[in-house]
């Protein structure tokens, strides 16, 4: 029916515990790897050495970081939000992303939520389309406000970046525009 939580992933993992390595994924209809318990903080794992390609589609969006878990050495192209931060203890590390108009390269979320110790380190952003879009979802990390809906508190801290080259423009480097009440 059109809605974009109910379009086919092309990877969708409904476990606590993934090791995922050296697996290319090309043209997804929509999101590359999505947690079926997405909002689970239990879901924890390691994705390594990893390609994500030929995202052409609307919300086509690369990973969603595990809890506790890692993500190293790969590559992502993606036509909507890169990295999804809002599971505790996550690290990204050691990639290279190419960032269609859509979407953020790092997106911490639109609604209340808390969240804590990300770290990402050596990312090579070599390519970005998203300096010329509306702004509100945009650039390298992003927390957007909901358009309606939520209204949930919640606190996110201890969000390390290091080492972030980026080539070309982008809209910003950091757009946070948090609902009442998140801190």
């Amino acid at each position: 029916d059109g809605c974009w939580w109910k379009e086919v992933k092309l990877v969708q993992l409904a476990v606590t515990n993934v090791t995922v390595q050296d697996v290319t994924l090309a043209n997804s209809p929509q999101w590359a790897f999505t947690f079926a318990n997405g909002a689970d903080p239990r879901t924890t794992g390691v994705f390594e050495g990893y390609k994500v390609v030929a995202q052409w589609s609307y919300n086509n969006d690369g990973t969603k970081a595990p809890a506790r878990g890692r993500i190293k050495n790969c590559f992502v192209q993606a036509n909507d939000d890169i990295f999804i931060l809002n599971n505790s203890g996550a690290t990204i590390e050691d990639c290279t992303l190419w960032q269609f108009g859509n979407g953020a390269a790092f997106q911490m979320g639109w609604f209340g939520k808390t969240f804590s110790d990300i770290n990402v380190s050596n990312i090579d952003l070599i390519h970005s389309e998203t300096w010329w879009g509306p702004g509100d979802n945009s650039g390298l990390l992003n927390y957007a406000k909901a358009q309606s809906g939520g209204g949930r508190p919640g606190e996110i801290r201890d969000i390390t970046f290091r080492n972030i080259r980026i080539e070309g423009k982008t809209l910003r480097l950091v757009g946070l525009t948090p609902q009442l009440g998140q801190k």
